[in-house]
């Protein structure tokens, strides 16, 4: 067991808990997969034991109760996935020691309470996905820090406030998705130095105002959803130089 680095047992139906395996015999451990099962109960506190752990991923089970915070001792995490369970609770801020990770997924959960500041640390993040829970909030104004940062979802939340303006860091995001939450204010004109999006849904929200001008920068966009707020002004005519965009929404622009 000591020598084991792997354990792949994903889409086998497997039922049970996760806390039945004896993590502290697998001081080896780099990837941990047990995707598409049928697991429950909590996420044991002991799945932190195996020090050089990289690859976390329990997605699509039936697994409850909180995140261990102790998750944040696994500083070699490169990828962290819970999506489609039904845990609950808060994000631990102790994600913020997690500097190497490169992908984090935790949708399709009932998270509660805010996007922890301490997100700012994770420069290294490609792939941020935390919708469909419950969380409340504004978009912490450290995302600017995550420039390396290629898609960034927390769309089906209660995210309120506005959008930050140090987004205009995020020059390498490709999809932005912001959509069904209360998010208010207008759009800020630092959207136009986000180059290479290619997705920007920001629809079903609260927000106002006209659309910038610099929305013309964004030259690679294929899809804009704006509907369900409450735009004003008229279309800008830099959205003519969206030459590859297919799909387009906005209504309601009074």
């Amino acid at each position: 067991m000591a020598s084991i680095t792997k354990v792949q047992l994903g889409r086998l139906g497997l039922k049970g808990k996760v806390e039945t395996l004896n993590f502290s015999s697998l001081p080896s451990l780099q990837v941990l997969n047990l995707t598409y099962n049928k697991l429950h109960g909590g996420i044991p506190v002991t799945i932190t034991a195996p020090p050089k752990l990289t690859i976390l991923d329990l997605s699509t089970n039936n697994l409850t109760g909180n995140i261990p915070s102790g998750l944040g001792n696994l500083t070699r995490l490169k990828t962290l996935c819970f999506y489609e369970n039904q845990i609950s609770g808060s994000i631990p801020p102790s994600f913020g020691k997690l500097l190497n990770l490169n992908w984090l997924d935790i949708s399709l959960n009932f998270l509660v309470g805010s996007i922890p500041p301490l997100f700012r640390n994770l420069t290294k993040l490609n792939f941020l996905y935390l919708w469909r829970n419950n969380l409340i909030g504004s978009i912490p104004c450290p995302i600017g820090n995550l420039v390396n940062l290629k898609e960034f979802d927390i769309s089906g939340n209660h995210i309120t406030g506005p959008t930050p303006h140090n987004i205009r860091n995020l020059t390498k995001l490709k999809a932005f998705y912001l959509y069904d939450n209360s998010i208010n204010g207008s759009i800020p004109c630092e959207i136009g130095n986000l180059v290479n999006l290619r997705d920007l849904e920001i629809s079903n929200n609260q927000i106002t105002g006209p659309i910038p001008h610099s929305i013309g920068n964004l030259t690679k966009l294929e899809a804009f959803y704006l509907y369900d707020n409450s735009i004003n002004g008229s279309i800008p005519c830099e959205i003519g130089n969206l030459v590859n965009l297919r799909d387009l929404e906005i209504s309601t622009i009074k």
